[in-house]
């Protein structure tokens, strides 16, 4: 347990390192020890909200993946999509919703 323990809380401080530098929204643990073991995810998550800023701990998120092993291609090509397209496959924005529904009749002569 020890390990688990130890293990755990170098990642909680290199995610407050994380946090400190560039304030994200949320943290996503992905792998198979964060999965399998919520024990080790609550230990570095409590390490980080230790040894982070207080401002900026209390409000970050931390979860653990849920789409596995395809999470970094998921995201990768919603980052392409957003980037070069601005159609996201998790969500519609809002200018893809106000195109698909307008409220007005477009005059196109």
């Amino acid at each position: 347990m020890s390990v688990v323990h130890k293990s755990a809380s170098y990642l909680g401080i290199a995610m407050a390192n994380l946090l400190n530098t560039f304030n994200p929204e949320a943290i996503i643990l992905g792998g198979v020890i964060p999965q399998s073991s919520p024990l080790f995810a609550d230990c570095a998550t409590k390490v980080m909200r230790q040894r982070a800023m207080r401002p900026l701990s209390a409000h970050t998120i931390v979860r653990t993946a849920q789409f596995k092993e395809f999470g970094g291609a998921l995201g990768a090509a919603n980052f392409a999509l957003d980037r070069n397209m601005s159609i996201s496959i998790f969500q519609q924005s809002e200018s893809a919703e106000a195109a698909a529904s307008p409220s007005e009749p477009i005059d196109i002569g």
